[in-house]
């Protein structure tokens, strides 16, 4: 598990229960061999983008690219080999600038040590910036679309094909009805979901969760106005219950079974897993993550000494 809060990076081995502090760095994802990515504050205030390998810092070095001293890497391929990220582009004029707007997404092949920016695609609003935010272990690259449109994602097959929309639908005059997702989407382990919400605009906006089934095309979506906030490979599904990520507490959906059928985490763990933790879990609780296995369960929740992380072992 990593993480990170102003400029202090923490990495957890499960296996270990060994914890490490890492200063001048925040963490975004690590790899199954303890690779760690994001920003490292260590050089510049905003953040350059940099990996973390047994104790060594090492920074991507993007300055062919750009003279942006702001940069961040948001995911890793449970391999290591593959990583994607964003730089904050301040030159609007700039090639990347044009195309993408202030945030220009990128790639890092690890093995071949190389920086490239995948390809663009056709998208019907004007491009204000665009992120990568998660990868999956195919490298297919998910990213966050801001535009004169409403926030929508978009996803890459590979670095060299153009993006394509994730559910974004509009009418003849270009009006939004319908999109997927924010900067707290991302795939499930092996890339076959995305966890998000829907917006619709047909009578004024609202939103409802919703999944992305990859493999399938198409969007699951519950009921609610708050958002899927992770979702495992066998389809278990986890929502906050607010449009704030500050809710009472996990519901857990069977994507697989009946989506109506919303269950509290408490008591989806005492009857499905046996697991009491009815005295340990109050309020704010929100599931982030899962392991591949989907047998790890990572979280955040609010208490009287403030925010905390937890880790469920189903085992």
């Amino acid at each position: 598990v990593v993480g990170g809060n102003d400029h202090q990076g923490i990495i957890i081995d499960l296996n270990t229960d060994e914890i490490t502090m890492v200063e001048n760095f925040e963490f975004a994802d690590v790899a199954d061999d303890g690779i760690g990515v994001g920003a490292y504050y260590g050089d510049s205030m905003s953040g350059e983008a940099a990996l973390y390998i047994n104790g060594t810092i090492s920074k991507i070095n993007i300055k062919e690219l750009t003279k942006s001293d702001m940069s961040c890497l948001t995911g890793i391929t449970p391999d290591g080999e593959y990583i994607v990220g964003w730089w904050a582009e301040y030159d609007e004029s700039s090639y990347y600038g044009s195309k993408y707007g202030m945030f220009v997404p990128f790639c890092y092949d690890v093995l071949k040590d190389s920086v490239t920016v995948p390809e663009a695609g056709q998208w019907p609003y004007e491009v204000y910036a665009l992120s990568a935010c998660s990868v999956s272990p195919d490298r297919r690259i998910l990213g966050l679309m801001q535009s004169s449109g409403p926030m929508s994602l978009v996803m890459w097959d590979d670095e060299y094909t153009p993006y394509v929309p994730v559910c974004l639908e509009y009418d003849s005059e270009y009006n939004p009805t319908l999109a997927f997702g924010d900067q707290n989407s991302h795939f499930s382990p092996s890339g076959n979901y995305i966890s998000g919400f829907v917006k619709t605009f047909e009578f004024g906006e609202s939103q409802q969760p919703a999944v992305y089934d990859c493999e399938a095309d198409e969007v699951i979506t519950m009921t609610g106005i708050g958002q899927a906030t992770c979702v495992t490979d066998d389809g278990i599904a986890f929502l906050n219950d607010t449009p704030y990520y500050i809710g009472t507490t996990s519901y857990v959906v069977d994507l697989k079974g009946d989506i109506e059928q919303q269950t509290p985490i408490i008591d989806w763990l005492l009857d499905t897993h046996q697991i009491d933790l009815y005295n340990y879990i109050q309020e704010g609780v929100i599931t982030i993550g899962a392991s591949a296995d989907g047998r790890k369960l990572l979280g955040i929740t609010i208490t009287d000494s403030g925010w905390l992380s937890y880790v469920i072992d189903l085992d």
